[in-house]
């Protein structure tokens, strides 16, 4: 099944009928669709569709949840080697702070994949930006690693 019709075809309709002017007022309803959103990306991530990952967190119309969802996607992606597309995806997360954990992800499959000068460049930007070591932690694991190889 395709994400805009379960957004078209069930939420918009149920939501509109308790609130007609659903477009420009936030309900609670708003808040159990988006976040149902971001679980079936998840769960498109788990099964490999990132393409329907991506897709549906582009119909998501708050933008923390659709950064949440576009993060999960974007994780998958580098942990499945595709780091310029895991690069790209966390590139188009709007949402301040919405992108470290796609980032750290980035990081860890480019010193994973022996890449450890570019792992390393992108681990010192995101404590930089975010004050995350954690991909740090994870560049010198993979430096250490490689020495005793």
């Amino acid at each position: 099944f395709r994400s805009r019709r379960i957004k078209a075809s069930y939420w918009l309709p149920e939501a509109r009928a308790k609130n007609p002017y659903r477009y420009s007022e936030t309900i609670i309803e708003d808040r159990w669709h988006f976040a149902a959103l971001v679980d079936i990306a998840v769960i498109q991530t788990k099964t490999g569709d990132i393409a329907g990952a991506l897709e549906t967190a582009r119909t998501i119309d708050n933008i923390s949840e659709r950064s949440r969802a576009m993060g999960a996607a974007a994780v998958a992606q580098a942990e499945r080697g595709d780091v310029a597309g895991a690069m790209a995806t966390a590139s188009s997360i709007e949402a301040a702070y919405g992108d470290s954990p796609a980032l750290i992800a980035v990081a860890v499959a480019r010193a994973k994949a022996g890449d450890l000068a570019a792992a390393l460049d992108l681990a010192r930007k995101i404590e930089a930006a975010y004050g995350d070591a954690s991909a740090l932690a994870v560049v010198a694991s993979a430096q250490i690693g490689r020495a005793h190889v």
